[in-house]
C-alpha cells in the first residue's frame, strides 16, 4: 500500500513540474512577441511611458522565471542522478570502506593536483585553535 502512495506522489510531482515548465515556457513566448509588437515600430508602447515600462518589466519577469524553472529542472535531475549514483556505488562499497566513512575518515585532495595533502579522522581537529 506505501509503495502505492509513494508512486502516485512520484507522478504528482512530475505532473506539476511538466505544468510549470509548460507555463512557463508559453509565458515566456506570449511576452516575448507581445514585448516585441508593443514596444517596437509604432506600437502603442513605443514612447517612454508606463505601457513601455511595464512591457519590459513583464518580459524579463518572464524570462527570469523561465531561468529559475531551468536551474530548479537541472538541479532535480542533477540531485536524481546523484542519488542513483551514490545508491548504485553504495552497493558495491566493502565493509572496511563503510567503516572509515562512519569513523569519519576523510582524504583531502587539491583539485589541479593528484597529491593527497591531509589525511585523518575528523574528530583529531580541535576546533579551539585560534589560527
Amino acid at each position: 500500500m506505501n509503495t502505492v502512495n509513494n508512486n502516485s506522489n512520484n507522478n504528482n510531482s512530475n505532473i506539476a513540474r511538466l505544468i510549470e515548465s509548460v507555463g512557463v515556457v508559453v509565458t515566456t513566448i506570449v511576452w516575448t512577441i507581445a514585448w516585441g509588437f508593443i514596444t517596437f515600430g509604432e506600437g502603442p508602447g513605443h514612447s517612454l511611458g508606463n505601457l513601455y515600462f511595464s512591457t519590459w518589466a513583464a518580459f524579463i519577469i518572464s524570462i527570469l522565471i523561465t531561468a529559475d524553472c531551468f536551474h530548479d529542472c537541472m538541479v532535480n535531475n542533477r540531485i536524481i542522478s546523484s542519488m542513483k549514483s551514490v545508491f548504485l556505488s553504495g552497493m558495491t562499497t566493502t565493509t572496511e570502506e563503510q567503516q572509515q566513512q562512519h569513523q569519519g575518515h576523510h582524504q583531502i585532495e587539491l583539485p589541479s593536483s593528484s597529491a593527497t595533502i591531509a589525511t585523518g579522522d575528523i574528530n583529531d581537529f580541535d576546533n579551539n585553535d585560534d589560527i
